[in-house]
């Protein structure tokens, strides 16, 4: 054999050893592979639409996986807002529950006591990166039990109340300051409201909406409490049973509002924190 052909040869050698280590690598990797299953449900908490609810979640794989070669990130789509809930609980029976998942604000004082949600102190702590000046307070609270931290926040939406200027002009009504209570706010539905006319004084203010701004909350601070009982959640009922009254019985729609016959529409409430033109008790 010539020279030549010998170092042609250990060449091809060398690519072939290259080449068998490389897929002897991959397949350690394959065999040792992780897998990270992520539980979230399609569209937002509130049913927002959202063309590109995934986005955000394919961004961060995408980055995870990239930073760690050998673990693979999946999770299920399509699973709508109004039954992740049920699936969810159905996968935590199984005890096949995914590693991270979203855990809806009605499930949460269920699952933090029952020891299904891990323990987030110890990952916060020795996270560098991890600064609670980012989140907004009220939803850092939501997530923590006994003074425990066992979810961090994925979506934030302030409440926001809309105000028909042209129609408290109309009548000759003026516009409330940030100090109005529920009294004024009554008073004014009151005198927008015309059956024949179709004006109606509110659309989309719950009972939850009312006891918010009467100071309260659906579950105490540490998440043992349920304050349904409480006397301020009866009289943020009993107002808003009031200002349905004013109806007599019809049921204002969002086909009301293209008439442009309504005073004010509340939407996206579900935080704890008063807004300044939301009324309150």
């Amino acid at each position: 054999m010539s020279k030549k052909d010998k170092t042609v040869s250990g060449i091809i050698l060398s690519i072939i050893l290259l080449l068998v280590f490389v897929g002897i690598y991959r397949l350690n990797i394959f065999k040792n592979q992780i897998v990270l299953k992520v539980g979230i449900h399609s569209g937002d908490y509130w049913d927002n639409p959202n063309g590109n609810y995934y986005e955000t979640l394919d961004f961060a794989i995408e980055k995870f996986e990239a930073a760690h070669e050998n673990v693979k990130v999946e999770y299920v789509s399509g699973i709508g807002a109004d039954d992740y809930s049920e699936w969810l609980s159905e996968q935590i029976v199984k005890g096949e529950e995914p590693d991270v998942f979203l855990v809806l604000p009605e499930d949460f004082s269920l699952f933090a006591p029952a020891g299904i949600l891990a323990d987030l102190d110890q990952m916060i702590w020795d996270d560098a990166s991890y600064s609670r000046k980012n989140f907004y307070s009220p939803c850092i609270k939501a997530g923590t039990y006994n003074d425990t931290q066992y979810a961090l926040p994925y979506e934030s939406v302030p409440t926001v109340m809309f105000v028909n200027k042209t129609l408290l002009a109309e009548k000759g009504i003026p516009f409330p300051d940030s100090n109005w209570s529920w009294e004024d706010f009554y008073e004014i539905c009151k005198q927008v409201t015309d059956l024949e006319e179709h004006e109606y004084g509110v659309y989309d203010y719950s009972w939850l909406d009312a006891m918010y701004t009467n100071g309260m909350t659906l579950f105490s601070e540490d998440g043992k409490t349920c304050n349904l009982s409480k006397e301020k959640v009866k009289e943020a009922i009993q107002f808003v049973i009031d200002l349905e009254a004013l109806n007599e019985g019809y049921t204002v729609s969002s086909k009301d509002l293209t008439w442009g016959k309504w005073l004010s529409i509340l939407f996206c409430t579900r935080n704890t924190e008063r807004i300044s033109l939301i009324p309150g008790g």
